[in-house]
């Protein structure tokens, strides 16, 4: 059961990391929805903090790989939000400029 818990956990993170990969990729992240990503990430790290303290590894390591997946994405997405919304005010200052 243990194998089952890890192995599910590790597909669940690399999805996160496709989702980090494609925000880099596009250099955007107007796709992901920040209430809901921060969700997850409080969420996560409540079970991390509740696995320490009954010293389960198996949920220390699950939720700890969640953890660091879904404060990357947070951190990706934030600063490609600010990159977006800095690269577009650019090109609406260009676009009135040049009128």
């Amino acid at each position: 059961m243990d194998a089952f818990i890890l192995s599910t956990s590790l597909c669940a993170s690399l999805s996160t990391y496709h989702q980090i990969f494609r925000i880099i990729k596009n250099k955007s992240s107007d796709d992901i929805s920040f209430i809901h990503v921060s969700a997850v990430f409080l969420n996560m790290i409540s079970h991390l903090i509740y696995g320490v303290k009954i010293h389960n590894q198996i949920l220390s390591i699950t939720f700890g790989n969640g953890v660091a997946a879904t404060g990357l994405l947070l951190l990706v997405g934030s600063y490609y939000l600010k990159f977006g919304l800095r690269r577009n005010n650019m090109i609406e200052l260009n676009d009135i400029e040049n009128k």
